[in-house]
Parts: C-alpha cells; structure tokens; sequence
C-alpha cells in the first residue's frame, strides 16, 4: 500500500507535465542541459542539478527527471505525514496531494526541469532527519542523499537548510537529530567548494557570486552610490557605467546592454564580464561598510516583499524557449525528442496559465487553519505537528531572504516553495485524531 500511495502522489503532482504532454520547462534549464553536453560548470549556477538530470534523463527524455522529482517530493510527504499521524495513512496521503495538486503551485514545479522543487524537498528532508527516531539506516541514508543533492542545487539552498538546522535545534535540543540534519548540508558545501575548485581554481561555494550581489545592491542604490563616490579614483572597469546605476538587477546582469557584459562603447567583453568578480567584490564590502543601515533596510524590505509575492506568472511563457531551449534538447536527446517537445502545449502556447489567485487564497486559509490546528497547546498536543508547522514557516521565509535579499523578490521565487505551508496544514488537519497526531510523545 505504501508503494502504491508514493506512485499515487507522484502521479497526481505529474498532471501538469501530462496535459502538457512533455515535462515543462524554463529558459534556465537550456544551462543545465549543457552542463549534462559539454561538461561545462555554468557560471551563475551549482554543478548538482545537471548531473542529477543526466541521472534520471540518460539522454533519453526529460520525463525520467519529472518522474524522479515527483516521486522523491511524494515519498517524504509520505514519511512526514506517517510521523505527524503516528501511523502510515494512504488514504490520507492521497487527500494531502490531491489537496496540493487541485490547489497549490506545487505540481507546477514538481513537473518543471528546473531545480526549483528541490526548496521544499530541502525542508522536508532535513525535518525528517532531525525528528524521525524511528527510521530505518537506509531510510535515513536515502533521505539525507535527496537532501544535500537538493542543497547543492541551488545556492539559495545552503540558506534554507541552515535555518532547518537551527530550528532542529531548537525543537530537538540533542546533539544526534541535530547532527543528523547538519551533515547533508555538510556534504553539500564540500561538494560545491571542490566543484568550484575543479572548474574554477578556486576554493568557495560560489566563484561568481559577487556579481549577483552587486547587482542587488547597485538596484537598492548603496553598490551604485559607492561607486559614483569612488570613480573614477579606484580605477574599477565599471566606473564607466557609474552615471547609469541604478538600474533592476535582471537588466544590470543579462540585458544586451549590461554593464557586466559591455563597456561603455558597446563593446562585449571578452570573457561575459567574469573577470569583473574580484572588482565587484570590493565594490560590495565598500558599500557594505559605508552604507550598513542602508544596505540591512534595503535586504529586510526585498524580503517582505519576496514573502508577499507568490505567483508562477511568466514561468511557463514559451517565447524565451523557442529556439534555445528546442535545439538543446535535440542536441541532448535527438531530433525526435525535439519534435515532441515542440510539439507540447507549452510550445504551442495552450497551457493554461496556472491559477494564481487561487494558490494564494489557498496559502492564506493553510496559515488559518495552521493557527488554529497547533495554535494553542499545539507544542504539547501535536509535537510532531507543530515542527513541522514551524519548520514549513521557517523554510518559507528563508526562501524570501535567500531570494528576496540577495537577488531580488521575483513571484517564482515564492511559488516554488510557499506550497509547503500548505503541506503543513493538510498534513495536520488529516491526522487521525488529536490524541493519535504523533503525540505519544516529544519528537
């Protein structure tokens, strides 16, 4: 029966995908399909997601890693919810994913190439290891893999799961659920710091990241002011651009027009602007230093307006994918793939837009009845419950400050993961009974 549910689930956060025809797909997941072609780690990306694509497409299809994503994501709601209700429940699985496959972005992004369904995953995995006492070695060995693969997906990741385990820490106060949850994000930064080492010569998480932080702050105008007060003195190559600052950070970092990519004349760079990371990072601990109020008001604003947006908007607009995206996946899995993914409603343009305001109205009732279901007494009546409540909370506003504060509040950001709450209050509300909710005792 177990078995049986897990495929349930997957299938139910697939019908996305099957109405589409083919798994969806994003203007980003053309990088990571040639990370899988040439061997190439992306720049303004982590090297985990396109080997754990190769992992599961084989250059075979894509459908192999929407199929894995969704099994993974309906395998650890499967053990959450068996340990929130004190027993393994099927029935009551099943109303959990049909609640987050009718009403929540969740299957959207379940059935998305991209590494965005892995922000939940991390949440789910490393609530497990810090409070599943029962759980077989290889459960937990399973687990802990998904979770430092999800981790090194994405380097917003690294974040989330920070918080997870300081909140286990909290919630559990011993040592081995802590370390337990501590050791895939462990395995994560050793793995992302010898990628970079590899590809890049360079020991650290991110070789590049400095770009995409000056980005943020040359848009909230402290990095755009601290280089007006500094050029042409310092001699920075993007002194030249400094009358032109501030501008969004999606134009700053990949326009035409870019002043990463392009001097003052127009002239591309020769190597995209890469070698602008050692100057962008001064730039950013100048600004940081001269400007700290300003900089920490400018990140706790990004993040309440990230936590306030929710939305799969242009996500799935197939104008950013024809061509690019349709001649990789030839290039990856020949022209017959090709012709199916052309072919696919989203390439055609009859995927129905996902309902946005139906999402969120489901997010706000999932925060109501989370209130009231381990509200009050909820610590002491439905400890397992509860965690999971506090951490689903806490995974989503970490998800705002990683995106919202260090890049910038985008309405994908917060679909991907905000689900999750929802996830919660299902989860609590289909426990057996109060008494039975996985409370025979502190989790």
């Amino acid at each position: 029966m177990a078995a049986a549910a897990v495929l349930l689930g997957a299938a139910l956060l697939l019908w996305p995908a099957l109405a589409n025809h083919y798994p969806l797909a994003f203007i980003d997941s053309v990088a990571y399909l040639l990370h899988t072609l040439h061997w190439r780690h992306p720049w303004d990306k982590t090297a985990a997601y396109g080997p754990l694509m190769l992992a599961f497409h084989w250059r075979i299809s894509l459908w192999g890693v929407a199929a894995a994503q969704a099994l993974a994501l309906s395998w650890l709601l499967w053990r959450v919810g068996a340990l929130v209700r004190g027993r393994a429940d099927p029935l009551a699985h099943a109303l959990v994913m049909a609640v987050l496959a009718a009403a929540t972005t969740a299957p959207w992004f379940a059935s998305l190439v991209m590494p965005d369904i892995l922000a939940p995953v991390v949440v789910l995995g490393l609530f497990l290891l810090a409070h599943d006492d029962a759980a077989a070695r290889g459960t937990r060995i399973a687990i802990g893999a998904i979770s430092a693969a999800a981790i090194a997906a994405h380097l917003s990741h690294l974040g989330i799961a920070l918080a997870m385990v300081a909140l286990s820490l909290l919630t559990r106060r011993r040592a081995a659920p802590v370390r337990r949850a501590a050791m895939p994000l462990l395995a994560a930064v050793v793995f992302l710091v010898g990628a970079n080492v590899v590809a890049f010569a360079r020991p650290v998480l991110s070789a590049h990241g400095a770009l995409f932080l000056l980005a943020r702050l040359q848009a909230d105008g402290p990095a755009a002011e601290t280089l007006r007060r500094h050029c042409p003195a310092r001699g920075w190559a993007l002194c030249e651009h400094a009358g032109s600052l501030p501008m969004t950070a999606d134009r700053f970092l990949w326009s035409e027009a870019s002043p990463i990519l392009r001097d003052r004349d127009g002239r591309r760079r020769p190597d995209n602007g890469l070698s602008l990371t050692g100057e962008a990072g001064e730039i950013v601990a100048m600004a940081i230093m001269e400007s700290p109020a300003e900089v920490l008001a400018a990140m706790v604003l990004n993040t309440v307006r990230q936590a306030l947006r929710t939305g799969v908007g242009d996500t799935f607009d197939p104008s950013a994918l024809r061509g690019g995206v349709a001649e990789v996946v030839g290039a990856v899995f020949g022209p017959e793939e090709q012709s199916r993914f052309e072919a696919s409603g989203q390439m055609r343009g009859t995927v129905v837009a996902a309902p946005d305001p139906l999402h969120r109205a489901t997010l706000a009732a999932a925060l109501i009845l989370l209130g009231l279901r381990v509200g009050r007494g909820g610590w002491r009546r439905d400890p397992a419950g509860a965690s999971f409540a506090a951490h689903a909370l806490a995974g989503t506003l970490a998800t705002a400050v990683m995106t919202g504060a260090l890049s910038g509040p985008h309405y994908r950001y917060g679909a991907r993961s905000a689900w999750i709450v929802v996830a919660a209050a299902a989860t609590c509300w289909t426990a057996v009974r109060a008494g039975d909710a996985g409370a025979r005792g502190r989790p």
